[in-house]
């Protein structure tokens, strides 16, 4: 029936088919490894910087979305609740406020007794002022820390029961809107 040559040639074969899965298997692991690592890189380098460099950033950010015409950074000095001002294609001004603050769990952020560390209800409501009395709609609060329940609630019940929106961009969504530019080759990234 089996020769001992076929035998043989069987053995090393499925010997070879358990090397290459464990070989691709590793390769493609190895990516996830390294795509999360380059991800928790660019965490480590945004969260490290100062607030005047993180507001430069985000500028830079937001430029390379190609949504905006002009992308302004306010003064250092009296910015009046607002880093940046965003012209956008269609001629919409868009404010921006940018914090950059320390990650915090879940736990932490049950514990926290300093709102100055994260983004609450009264930092919003001094970027809403800003943005009523130069009449913008639109307002971008962008934070590499956390947002407490009572900021999310006030930031809801002015877009449900005004003509304004604001939206929050967390670290999160810091990342991956690096991650959509790279991929449109709208500018490269090594943060």
């Amino acid at each position: 029936m089996f020769t001992l040559k076929g035998i043989i040639l069987i053995i090393v074969f499925m010997y070879f088919l358990k090397i290459s899965t464990v070989i691709f298997n590793k390769i493609f692991n190895y990516k996830d490894e390294k795509i999360q690592f380059y991800i928790d890189m660019r965490k480590e380098r945004i969260e490290s910087m100062s607030g005047y460099e993180f507001e430069g950033f985000c500028k830079w950010l937001f430029q390379g979305t190609g949504e905006y015409s002009n992308v302004e950074l306010t003064s250092d000095f009296n910015d009046e609740g607002n880093d940046l001002i965003l012209t956008s294609n269609s001629g919409e001004k868009v404010y921006v406020q940018c914090k950059r603050y320390s990650s915090l769990s879940e736990e932490e952020l049950e514990n926290m007794k300093n709102e100055n560390l994260l983004i609450g209800r009264a930092l919003c409501q001094k970027f809403v002022g800003s943005m009523i009395s130069e009449n913008i709609t639109t307002g971008i609060i962008v934070t590499t820390g956390s947002v407490n329940k009572n900021a999310l609630d006030y930031i809801e019940k002015i877009n449900s029961n005004t003509n304004m929106n604001i939206d929050i961009l967390t670290m999160n969504d810091i990342v991956t809107l690096i991650e959509n530019n790279k991929e449109n080759e709208l500018y490269s990234v090594s943060v």
